[in-house]
């Protein structure tokens, strides 16, 4: 059969190749951003290889290409920071010295899907993954956005080109955006983008990205960190995932202040945390979502839902701000 990038039988061909072992199973996961996952099964352990795939890159991927950073380093920097993270075990290169793949250990189970035998267990889990988004918002970036797209010396002039660079994606595909409302909020907000530090900010934080042994057992990690972006740490504070996101969980919170205690979710910190929603609603309804088929069901709730982020921060953002805050 052909061994084509992309296929199951190409990631077997590469995990064995890597020296840890036979492949005895291999499940595609799909694709996310521009790399195609795998989990690969051996005799003795379970991984997970990504693939980076670069084939025929449309003119309107281009930017999104860019939107992102190294994930193998940031992997490397976040293990260094005693965060836990998935450890990552091989990298593969081109003739060139590119990374073409990685191979990460795998996780046990997502939080969500996990069978805890007390309600303790849930609070303890959910309290360490919140102490180690703190550990990662301490790692201090060199500048901020995306390394890719070439980082910013501060997060106000970082924060509105990366806003600019989706809205002229966004005016390519045709996609409908009020930009004289998002720049005046922008202009407004300036102020309190120019106090920002830069953090490694995770940028997809929610339960699914949290894992635990089977049984609840034990805490392994925090997974998932392929959106990275060097910026304002209150954007790991926007709710995702459903009705009950972590963000909003007192034990994730305990958990956070016990290595953060100035976390304070105060007027400045919620205009933080909608200027970071802003521009996340944007990158969904403009930039290419790749995890779903163009028109499908799937894709049109997906977009839904960044409308839905970006006019919910838009309304916050539209308020006067409190005099004391100015």
């Amino acid at each position: 059969m052909e061994k084509s990038k992309g296929t199951k039988y190409y990631a077997r061909e590469l995990f064995n190749n890597s020296g840890l072992g036979d492949a005895e199973v291999v499940t595609d996961l799909g694709i996310e951003g521009f790399y195609q996952t795998f989990m690969v099964k051996t005799k003795n352990a379970s991984y997970i290889m990504r693939i980076f795939n670069d084939n025929d890159i449309a003119p309107e991927f281009e930017n999104n290409l860019k939107m992102r950073n190294d994930e193998v380093e940031i992997y490397k920097t976040l293990s260094k920071a005693k965060v836990n993270v998935p450890e990552v075990v091989f990298v593969g290169t081109d003739e060139n010295n590119n990374k073409t793949h990685y191979i990460l250990e795998a996780y046990d189970t997502a939080y969500p899907l996990a069978t805890f035998t007390t309600f303790s267990d849930r609070g303890v889990a959910l309290f360490q993954a919140g102490a180690d988004l703190a550990r990662a918002h301490k790692i201090k970036g060199l500048g901020f956005g995306y390394e890719a797209m070439g980082l910013e010396t501060t997060w106000d002039v970082a924060y509105k080109s990366l806003v600019d660079n989706v809205i002229a994606d966004a005016i390519i595909n045709d996609t409908k955006i009020d930009l004289e409302r998002i720049y005046a909020i922008i202009e407004r907000a300036r102020p309190f983008l120019t106090k920002v530090e830069s953090s490694l900010v995770h940028f997809s934080l929610s339960k699914a990205k949290i894992f635990v042994k089977k049984n609840g057992e034990f805490y392994q990690g925090i997974s998932g960190w392929s959106k990275t972006i060097w910026g304002d740490p209150a954007a790991d504070f926007i709710p995702h995932g459903g009705c009950y996101p972590v963000q909003k969980n007192r034990y994730f919170i305990r958990g956070y202040r016990s290595v953060t205690p100035s976390l304070d979710f105060n007027y400045t910190f919620q205009i933080r945390i909608h200027l970071m929603m802003l521009y996340l609603g944007l990158v969904m309804i403009a930039e290419p979502d790749h995890k779903h088929e163009k028109g499908s069901a799937a894709n049109k709730k997906f977009r839904k839902k960044g409308r839905k982020y970006l006019s919910r921060a838009i309304k916050f953002l539209e308020r006067p701000f409190p005099e004391l805050i100015k």
